[in-house]
């Protein structure tokens, strides 16, 4: 009786979407009904009549399109809805953004690699969004005319979302703050709040959102500041083109003389390239999607760069420092053996990222190894779908870990899954010396350089060869810790951070000349 009651609700709620396929009630009603329901046949029903009499194209379509992605799991369907949205008038910069910020955010967590994400977020139509909305902004904003310093006195830290000490970005930010106040530049960091956006479930149509931590006014940086900075965050109860304008406005009458922007993408890029000297600095190891007079890279391969590239890639791998002192945690307090062999992963999105054919040699990694352990922290510490099954002992999930450098101690071998990210994890790992696998082309495999897996073959030789060999574990961990120092630890970028921002004066003065001779004159 309850399961008819259920078909019931379901196709009535069906009924309600194709009379009013405008309206958002009934798509969040039909989806709460639907992803309770296993039955392929009905799913196929509901398919089919969606398909057949809700019109592919106009907000319905986009409404149906991202249903058909979110609800039901048709992943093409992002492609039709990046599509749809892209061709709407009037242009909605926050539906648009909303799409943006939720669709990227499933990306991240299921790209393998830095290809695989590229193609991925081609795929969903995001260059041409975040495009349309960047000119909506700029046509919308007053810009003054672009000056050039002569020195560096003042930099303006652009970053799209500033989230709390758990959020990368925002520890790149404040960890880059205190690297220009050590050259005595005056520093003040500026958001939009890009990722906040209180109607995200209206603009999708459904229950899509993004899970927003209320961003922290106090920051533990702070403390290795010179002097406080002050952060200029737009209020998130304005649209994001109201935001943008305001924070343009704010950052002119600070007179920067350079921008630092820390991010993959945002909005107001475009208004800042217009203005400003722009440096560059991405979280993963791709160039921020956007035009800039220079980008920070990791890839070595961008020494040979050719000086006239527009948006140029400058070699500069350093992107962290090494933990603060914490106190000591024991193996026992991990409930850990002296002897077993420790294996640990970290992430924020390991219910996506610990999957597939690498999760399955895994576990049969720590079958075949009873002194293994392998160690997963990260979230909620809740088990990932893809291990929960095997109910092995030697498997320990944590939830997030304000100690990391101490759960490192603890640790033999750092494995990084098949995932984009993790770059920060395996820096850290590398830090406290410990040997450290990840795949090529990942940001993972870029922190390790020649020393990253190339293919799933290999990856599990060199585990297994370093979880029977203690010593090669000692001198695979040593190397490693002595790259971090030379390539990673921000702590050794001051000379390159200054010559990076030099080359991004002289550049923004080569375009500003070509568009008018007479500029600075």
């Amino acid at each position: 009786m309850a399961e008819q009651n259920d078909l019931i609700l379901i196709f009535d709620a069906l009924d309600q979407v194709i009379s009013d396929p405008l309206g958002r009630h009934s798509w969040r009603r039909l989806g709460k009904l639907v992803i309770k329901n296993v039955d392929i046949k009905i799913l196929r029903v509901i398919r089919q009549r969606l398909t057949n009499e809700v019109d592919q194209d106009g907000l319905a379509g986009f409404y149906r399109a991202v249903f058909f992605k979110y609800v039901m799991g048709i992943r093409n369907d992002a492609v039709s809805a990046g599509k749809v949205l892209e061709d709407l008038r009037p242009i909605h910069v926050d539906r648009i953004m909303s799409f943006i910020n939720f669709e990227w955010g499933n990306i991240v967590a299921e790209a393998k690699s830095s290809i695989e994400f590229a193609q991925m977020m081609e795929a969903a139509n995001m260059p041409r969004l975040m495009d349309l909305v960047s000119l909506v902004v700029q046509k919308n904003s007053e810009i003054r005319a672009p000056r050039l310093a002569k020195n560096v006195q003042r930099v303006a830290i652009y970053t799209p979302q500033i989230f709390n000490h758990k959020h990368p970005p925002t520890k790149l930010v404040f960890e880059h703050a205190r690297l220009f106040q050590s050259q005595n530049i005056e520093v003040r960091i500026f958001s939009c709040q890009e990722q906040s956006i209180p109607e995200m479930r209206e603009y999708l149509s459904n229950d899509g959102h993004l899970k927003i931590p209320p961003p922290e006014t106090q920051f533990d940086h702070q403390i290795m500041l010179t002097s406080k900075i002050d952060i200029v965050r737009a209020q998130e109860r304005f649209s994001l083109p109201l935001r943008a304008q305001c924070i343009l406005k704010f950052m002119e009458n600070f007179e920067p003389d350079l921008c630092f922007f820390v991010g993959h993408q945002s909005l107001i890029l475009k208004s800042l390239y217009q203005q400003y000297p722009l440096l560059g600095l991405n979280i993963s190891s791709l160039a921020p999607a956007g035009d800039l007079d220079l980008w920070l890279s990791a890839d070595e391969a961008v020494k040979e760069n050719a000086p006239g590239v527009k948006t140029n890639a400058y070699y500069h791998p350093f992107r962290t420092i090494q933990k603060a002192d914490e106190v000591n945690i024991s193996r026992s307090d991990l409930q850990l053996a002296a002897d077993s062999v420790v294996l640990l992963t970290v992430g924020a999105r390991l219910e996506k990222e610990v999957c597939g054919d690498w999760a399955t040699a895994m576990l049969d990694i720590c079958t075949r190894f009873p002194n293994v352990f392998w160690l997963i922290v990260g979230g909620n510490g809740d088990t990932p779908s893809a291990v929960r099954t095997s109910n092995l002992p030697n498997i320990r999930c944590l939830p997030y870990q304000s100690n990391l450098r101490g759960i490192y101690a603890c640790s033999d071998i750092y494995v990084n899954p098949p995932r984009l990210g993790g770059g920060f994890s395996v820096a850290e790992a590398m830090a406290e010396g410990l040997p450290t696998l990840a795949f090529v082309d990942t940001d993972g495999g870029r922190k390790l350089g020649s020393a990253a897996s190339l293919n799933q073959v290999d990856y599990f030789e060199e585990l297994n060869r370093l979880i029977g060999n203690a010593d090669a574990r000692v001198i695979k961990g040593k190397q490693l810790s002595e790259l971090f120092h030379a390539t990673i630890n921000l702590e050794n970028s001051i000379p390159s951070l200054m010559r990076a921002m030099e080359l991004t004066i002289e550049k923004f003065q080569r375009r500003q000349v070509a568009i008018d001779p007479s500029f600075n004159e």
